[in-house]
């Protein structure tokens, strides 16, 4: 990193301080910001992956998972 106002370097992953509420709509392939589509195709760097088995919103009793990613910036077209 430069000073502390500098440019991140060429190869970092910038985390950002507060948590983007961003998801995939399956049915419709589409990620959402909140209740707005922004596009279908997303650059990221997966961070986690976590496996959870139970009920999630009107599946019941099922296997899903949940990704955290840090999306690069101008990659929804």
């Amino acid at each position: 990193m430069d000073a502390v106002f500098g440019l991140p370097a060429t190869n970092s992953i910038l985390v950002p301080d507060l948590a983007i509420g961003i998801r995939n709509n399956c049915q419709s392939g589409c990620w959402t910001l909140g209740e707005t589509p922004v596009g279908n195709k997303l650059h990221c760097s997966i961070l986690k992956f976590s496996k959870f088995h139970g009920d999630l919103g009107s599946t019941s009793n099922k296997l899903w998972g949940q990704l955290f990613l840090v999306a690069e910036p101008g990659s929804s077209e």
